[in-house]
């Protein structure tokens, strides 16, 4: 009940009624005192993450997912919870090692030979500290934040309250939250998500990507032990130079990455702001891109990854008809709108964006003025989707960052062609046959 009140004071205090009553009951915006300061003064997104802050770091994790989701919030918005950071003191020094001994069953001197007490990084779910093994191997342990699922569960209830009384798509975004920060606070989870990369990037004998080893005799749920790593911070950009890397060139080897992981590899890293991502400079003129944190994973099934291929191809080339001819056949667009209304809409939003020069194109807003698009008419599209496009958005940031004159579409294009034309080819066809036969064969027999 305390959760509660002090909810409705912050949403009361930050005037965010518009972002949870239905438009008939807009009047009562006059009633609250602060709205008249707040709504002249202050942005809504800005109002709506400082809330968000004030009110604990689960609500802060909660702004985070919710970030990803262009088609329920305007671009300001999103744009503004795209900034929350974790922000959170250090649980009690006796921690670790308590949590050590309960998980493993062990005193921590019996499996570490040293751990740092102070935290490398401190988050609203988990943090993580420095140690070493008896082998002198240097690794990292990530714990679970006391009490995590208690406090998880206690105010996923008050948002499942908000949420059934005011926007209708309220009750399914908690059910969506819920969903990810469950995955978030069972260690095991993120644990296989590397190991799954990590196979992904020695499949393809990627030598541009590195993912931490996973100790598994020392991870639980509540504990992860990973290999250390050392590398420069993505944004360190003095540093970086002063070790002869080359910005352009990494800008173009991040893109490059990302967009392997969801055409080749089905299966991205979707966390990736620059606190999640170092470099590797031991070669200047081959740096390594070192990833951590792999608590969101993306996923997309091969017509959704087939539908941004060929949409992007043919946004590109300003073919609406073409993208609305798409969402047609994949059945996302509703039997009552017309396809050349859905196409007209998209010219619309997207060319603005298209008329600039190709290096220029903003690839993730290209995506949004997509989504926002279907949003307006009717198309519910998957959270990958919409995942995806958050990624997507970051990367790009990222890039522009490292190099301003970075053409991303020019990176993308071989990468996407070279996908659509194996999966257009007959041999891959065939496989697809065998693949799915084989699978129907296994299902009738049980």
């Amino acid at each position: 009940m305390i959760n509660l009140c002090r909810l409705v004071y912050l949403c009361l205090r930050y005037s965010l009624e518009e972002f949870l009553l239905k438009d008939r009951y807009r009047y009562l915006l006059w009633i609250n005192p602060y709205y008249i300061f707040y709504n002249y003064f202050i942005p809504r997104g800005r109002r709506l993450t400082l809330a968000l802050q004030k009110a604990g770091p689960l609500f802060v994790k909660f702004g985070q997912i919710l970030s990803t989701r262009g088609d329920l919030l305007p671009q300001n918005v999103i744009a503004e919870l795209t900034k929350l950071q974790d922000q959170v003191p250090p649980a009690p020094k006796n921690c670790l090692q308590k949590i050590i001994q309960e998980e493993c069953r062990k005193h921590h001197n019996e499996i570490f030979q040293s751990i740092d007490k102070e935290p490398l990084a401190s988050a609203s779910i988990a943090q993580v500290h420095a140690a070493t093994l008896h082998d002198g191997t240097s690794v990292v342990i990530k714990i679970l934040r006391p009490n995590i699922k208690k406090q998880l569960h206690r105010d996923i209830k008050v948002l499942y309250w908000v949420a059934n009384r005011f926007k209708p798509w309220g009750k399914k975004m908690v059910e969506e939250i819920e969903s990810t920060l469950t995955q978030e606070i069972n260690l095991l989870n993120e644990a296989a998500h590397a190991e799954k990369i990590k196979e992904n990037v020695q499949i393809r004998q990627s030598k541009k990507l590195l993912i931490p080893k996973v100790y598994w005799d020392y991870s639980t749920e509540k504990m992860l032990v990973l290999e250390r790593i050392y590398g420069i911070p993505i944004l360190n950009i003095s540093a970086l130079e002063q070790a002869g890397i080359s910005l352009a060139e990494l800008a173009h080897q991040c893109i490059e990455i990302f967009f392997e992981q969801i055409f080749y590899d089905n299966y991205f890293h979707a966390d990736l702001h620059p606190g999640n991502i170092f470099i590797d400079t031991t070669q200047a003129k081959k740096p390594v891109i070192q990833l951590v944190d792999f608590g969101i994973i993306g996923t997309l099934a091969f017509k959704d990854r087939r539908y941004i291929a060929q949409n992007m191809t043919a946004l590109i080339d300003k073919d609406f008809r073409e993208v609305a001819r798409l969402h047609k056949e994949a059945g996302w667009t509703p039997t009552h709108i017309p396809e050349i209304a859905f196409a007209h809409a998209l010219q619309r939003v997207c060319e603005p964006i298209l008329n600039k020069p190709l290096k220029d194109i903003s690839l993730a807003q290209l995506l949004l003025g997509l989504l926002q698009t279907a949003k307006n008419y009717e198309i519910q599209l998957q959270p990958q989707l919409l995942l995806l496009q958050k990624t997507l958005l970051n990367i790009e940031s990222l890039c522009r960052h490292l190099d301003p004159n970075v053409n991303m579409w020019a990176v993308m294009q071989p990468i996407l062609n070279t996908w659509l034309k194996q999966q257009l080819s007959p041999i891959h066809w065939l496989q697809r046959v065998i693949q799915e036969g084989w699978s129907w064969l296994k299902k009738q027999a049980l």
